[in-house]
């Protein structure tokens, strides 16, 4: 028989063995070793915000995700960042890939060039086309480029392997002006037999010959959500249509001839100004304010004060600014579209400023002119 202290001390240490195996433990759960991380932390882990400080001049042209956007607050801190001086002149149409990491420059030759915006060498000289380039237009979605000739033939090249894809004949003179649709579905083109076809990009179709015939068309572009296209001419007036349909919306009616047309990146509004009077005789200025229209019903929001001879223009991805090269210095003014005013002009180029475009993520300008020069400007990274 047990002794009575004896029984006691097992009983004490039987609650102590059992008061240890509900403590916590010291070590981590293995529950949290199983946990899968979030998209988001492996987004972030694979691709890092970088930390760095600024490098020194020249400043690296940003060809991934940027850090800055092109805005009000730093617009007048564009500095070239890269020079492209062809053999040629005339840069007739600009347009980045929607990775921004490639230019196109058509320049009225057979051959369409296109340079890395990285260190400006030349990727590709696109040859297909049996006269000279007039315009090009990259896709949104990174799948096509569309070339438009005075062959009167529009190429869309495949951009994996540059490869034809498509020949489109439909235009009975030259194609001076292309573009596609936000989805990349449609192809718009203009060309002097003075019509606007709408094209399906898969099958090469025409969709539509939109009504309402334009002189000299310069420059055409689908509205952000893909209803509507805008096109404007060496007439006094540019047109909007809806693209299903082609009904005829609205004539935006200019003081003089309107070759220049931009529209806002979220569509609700286009610009519009003058590099020329048709018809000659008329007797109207060419020299003339840039107009801001609203696209919902047709009219007019403001002009600038500045008048001036305008050949291109783009808007910055948020809407807020107006790129636009001018002749006058040859020079580029860049406008704010909230009240129109001039904001800040970029020098550079000796002869008179022929094409502007923006990368889409809004890091990168790029301008050519006259003489065949092309200048990349960038922000430098805070």
């Amino acid at each position: 028989m047990k002794r009575p202290w004896i029984r006691s001390v097992t009983i004490i240490l039987v609650l102590i063995q059992f008061c240890a195996s509900c403590a916590p433990s010291s070590e981590s759960p293995t529950v949290v070793d199983r946990v899968e991380p979030s998209p988001t932390k492996m987004e972030a882990t694979e691709t890092p915000i970088p930390t760095e400080e600024p490098t020194n001049t020249p400043i690296p042209i940003p060809t991934s995700k940027p850090q800055l956007e092109i805005g009000l607050e730093n617009v007048n801190r564009l500095t070239p960042q890269l020079t492209i001086q062809q053999d040629y002149g005339w840069i007739k149409s600009l347009t980045f890939s929607a990775d921004g990491t490639l230019l196109a420059g058509a320049a009225g030759y057979e051959d369409l060039k296109i340079w890395r915006v990285e260190d400006g060498s030349l990727e590709v000289a696109l040859t297909g086309h049996s006269a000279r380039i007039l315009c090009a237009a990259f896709s949104l979605d990174g799948k096509f480029l569309a070339t438009g000739s005075q062959d009167n033939s529009i190429l869309i090249w495949n951009v994996n392997d540059w490869s034809i894809f498509k020949k489109l004949d439909g235009h009975e003179s030259f194609v001076n002006t292309v573009s596609f649709s936000p989805d990349s579905r449609l192809l718009v083109s203009g060309g002097e037999d003075r019509r606007v076809i709408l094209w399906d990009v898969q099958s090469g179709e025409v969709l539509h010959r939109l009504d309402e015939p334009i002189q000299q068309l310069r420059h055409v572009f689908f509205s952000s959500d893909g209803g509507m296209i805008a096109a404007s001419s060496a007439e006094t007036r540019a047109r909007v249509w809806l693209v299903d349909g082609g009904e005829l919306l609205w004539t935006l009616l200019g003081p003089s001839g309107i070759h220049a047309l931009a529209l806002t990146p979220h569509g609700s509004v286009v610009a519009t100004a003058s590099s020329s009077c048709w018809p000659k005789e008329s007797g109207c200025d060419p020299i003339s304010p840039i107009i801001f229209w609203d696209m919902s019903d047709g009219s007019r929001i403001r002009t600038t004060e500045e008048k001036m001879l305008v050949i291109s223009m783009v808007f910055s991805p948020s809407g807020d600014l107006l790129f636009a090269g001018v002749e006058e210095d040859n020079k580029i003014q860049v406008y704010r579209v909230a009240d129109a005013v001039l904001l800040w002009e970029l020098q550079g180029h000796g002869e008179r400023i022929t094409a502007v475009a923006l990368n889409p993520e809004g890091t990168l300008f790029a301008s050519g002119d006259n003489s065949g020069k092309i200048i990349l400007w960038g922000l430098p990274e805070d």
